[in-house]
């Protein structure tokens, strides 16, 4: 009886202490913290039956096919956890790998972006009108916003989603570093709303086509003003971006979804075609466009 019981306590330890381990190699805690303390908890029922058993007591001890079925019981719990936990490790070594690749992946699209934007560049020097160079800055912004994606991507433990705070702020420092207006502020009130990959892309582009189009128009002769991006998560209707300025306004005569501005183009179609959203121009005070969507990434699934 003492073999067995021995056998039950040696048995019960090893799969609680495979059960803890578990909680590491897969991440969750809930279920195989319970499963060891479980164990845990027979290993001592069985500590107590051997404590009586050692000292003479021999009228606690429970009967023979009980404590059988006991050390049966604690070596298949424990075969168990054994088992499974080479899987759990080879999963982990697999995510850990498509990890490793996919930020690969997110390094070498940045690269070739950046060769892109590098090679759009060496060409800024021949280019002699302002319309022509105003159309050059608003190609490298657009490029800017997708490169920014796969950079902060590749930086990230998260390599399907984007926050907004880090991804907006970074993509108005490139804005301004390429319009140079230090008569223009610009602010970001956003939380730190996570965004998939597509959805942050479009979401880059129509940022970039709004603020560069506030920067070359809203404030002629160098007057002063500001530029404000807040993003706002609704629930289960979506997200709310709001891009506003406080410049000369866009003209009531300007029919947005008719003219044939590339920009404004891009804006609607990105919005209405890809975003599946809807966008409101407010022309108070300034201009502000307000756009209703839900994330891509979510719809898709």
């Amino acid at each position: 009886m003492v073999i067995i019981l021995s056998l039950s306590v040696f048995f019960q330890l090893m799969a609680a202490f495979f059960a803890f381990r578990l909680i590491k190699v897969t991440g969750e805690r809930t279920g195989w913290l319970l499963l060891s303390i479980g164990i845990s908890l027979m290993t001592l029922r069985r500590l107590e039956s051997l404590f009586y058993l050692l000292i003479g007591d021999y009228g606690y001890q429970d009967s023979f096919f009980f404590e059988l079925m006991g050390l049966i019981i604690s070596v298949t719990i424990f075969l168990g956890t054994l088992k499974i936990t080479p899987l759990f490790l080879k999963i982990k070594r697999a995510d850990e790998e498509k990890a490793v690749l996919l930020k690969e992946i997110h390094h070498r699209v940045k690269n070739n972006l950046m060769v892109i934007r590098s090679l759009l560049m060496l060409n800024v020097k021949n280019i002699t009108t302002e319309s022509d160079r105003a159309i050059f800055n608003d190609s490298v912004s657009r490029i800017q916003s997708m490169c920014l994606v796969h950079e902060i991507l590749y930086k990230s433990k998260n390599l399907s989603r984007v926050g907004t705070i880090e991804y907006i702020t970074r993509l108005v420092e490139a804005i301004q570093q390429t319009y140079r207006k230090p008569n223009v502020s610009i602010f970001v009130k956003t939380s730190d709303i996570s965004l998939s990959i597509d959805t942050s892309v479009l979401c880059g582009l129509i940022i970039t086509e709004i603020v560069t189009n506030a920067m070359k128009y809203a404030f002629p002769s160098d007057n002063d003003g500001t530029v404000e991006i807040s993003f706002t998560n609704l629930g289960e209707a979506g997200y709310l971006l709001i891009v506003k300025d406080n410049g000369i306004g866009l003209p009531a005569s300007i029919d947005v979804t008719k003219t044939d501005s590339l920009g404004f183009n891009l804006i609607y179609g990105i919005v209405e075609q890809q975003l599946l959203g809807r966008c409101e121009i407010i022309r108070n005070g300034g201009t502000a466009f307000k756009i209703y969507f839900d994330d891509v990434g979510k719809v898709n699934r």
